[in-house]
């Protein structure tokens, strides 16, 4: 196999649930192998779940990358993602990509830890990753480990254990002398079994914010879903969207650019207002999210008012009192205010983007913050789309917005 470049080849591991695997059923959409000379899989068995051990014996070259399964696999779309990327922005190819996943569905982190067969898989490719680069005279750099896991139950300190291992063990089994990081991805808020908080959503939040060994990748509410009364996993136009915002970390950490970031810096509530300032200029969604009815509840406080407000935001304001948010103004270009029916009284509390509810309005989870910040990234997937109709026809969507959009984090402060 001809791999363009002589720089060392790039290995982009991913672990987790579906959404990391073969996380919906809407089929292939990319059905052509696109970037034959550069992005790559194991000749053996390119993904693996922790049902059986991985025969790293079977890992011997590379093939070109591509899906052959029932959904999209994210580590390859992220894999192409990075490809057009890199040739967008440099003007050159990438030195090769080689991905592999080790995922299994339905399943919380401890079936992710140190001394698990899901584990231990990915370490394998790690491992045959360095050798089969070496057959070609090439080193391997390994910016991140993707990590796609919590609708199943995680704790900030598990994650946080999970990525000191997990970096570690790869950096030995790569042969780098400095550790990837572990990055994570917000998966969509869900209940758990007794239909109360799964607080492993605010969790893979604090994990990133506490720890050197983790990134925050970002969310996934505003991907596309699976059909209409799947509540966890992507459609194929989902999985390219996830795709291309992990590309864009991988990119920014191999080129030494600044990640785009956004978030919420500060929050204070006095009398009748709450007043919310951005890290960043901030753009109020209306032409992404198919657009809910006024009296609709997006954001999980249960007030259906009539006014829209939050209800197109996903900013929920609430206190031990009885005030709660009921319109919402554009202060300025990082200041959003959100307007109270009544007086602010003790503990106040501003969840963003948080529904207990499992459901998803027009393809997408009413898990979400109508909020973004411009990355200033082009949308690789946008022009790939754009330049195949027929593959966008496959989608049943609208194509992807021009340029990646960075939405708010999942959580929720206490005033």
């Amino acid at each position: 196999l001809l791999i363009n470049s002589v720089s060392d080849g790039i290995f982009l591991p991913v672990i987790g649930q579906s959404n990391a695997g073969e996380g919906g059923s809407e089929g292939l959409v990319i059905t052509e192998e696109m970037f034959p000379h550069n992005v790559m899989n194991f000749d053996g068995a390119r993904t693996k779940t922790g049902t059986s051990a991985l025969d790293t014996t079977a890992l011997t070259d590379f093939r070109p990358a591509k899906d052959t399964a029932a959904a999209h696999y994210v580590g390859t779309l992220a894999s192409y993602a990075l490809e057009m990327m890199y040739r967008q922005r440099t003007g050159y190819p990438t030195p090769g990509i080689l991905t592999a996943t080790s995922w299994e569905g339905g399943k919380d982190i401890s079936f992710f830890k140190q001394g698990t067969t899901n584990y231990d898989n990915l370490i394998g490719y790690g491992e045959r990753a360095k050798a089969v680069f070496a057959n070609y005279g090439r080193g391997v750099q390994c910016p991140y480990i993707v990590y796609v896991q919590g609708e199943s139950g995680l704790t900030s300190a598990e994650i946080q254990t999970l990525a000191s291992n997990l970096t570690g063990d790869m950096q030995t089994a790569l042969g780098l002398g400095t550790a990837p990081k572990l990055l994570v991805i917000q998966v969509n808020e869900t209940e758990d079994e007794s239909s109360s908080v799964n607080t492993a959503i605010q969790d893979i939040y604090d994990a990133a914010a506490a720890s050197s060994d983790i990134v925050f990748g970002g969310v996934m509410y505003d991907c596309t879903m699976d059909d209409g009364s799947d509540v966890i996993h992507t459609d194929a136009m989902g999985g390219c969207m996830l795709g291309e915002r992990i590309a864009m970390a991988v990119y920014c950490a191999l080129t030494g650019e600044t990640l785009p970031t956004f978030d919420v810096d500060s929050a204070t509530a006095s009398g009748t207002s709450c007043e919310i300032t951005f890290t960043h200029d901030y753009v109020i969604e209306n032409d992404w999210f198919v657009s809910q009815s006024t009296d609709e509840d997006i954001s999980g406080d249960g007030i259906d008012d009539g006014s829209g407000g939050d209800k197109l935001i996903g900013f929920n304001y609430s206190d031990a009192g009885s005030a709660a948010e009921s319109t919402y103004t554009q202060t300025s270009s990082t200041v959003l205010t959100l307007n109270l029916d009544a007086t602010v009284s003790t503990s106040p509390t501003l969840s963003i983007a948080r529904d207990l509810t499992l459901t998803q309005s027009n393809s997408f989870t009413k898990t979400r913050a109508n909020v973004y910040r411009n990355s200033g990234f082009r949308s690789p997937f946008h022009d790939y789309f754009k330049s195949r109709p027929d593959r966008l026809a496959a989608t049943g969507r609208t194509n992807v917005p021009e340029e990646i959009r960075i939405y708010c984090p999942i959580r929720e402060i206490s005033l």
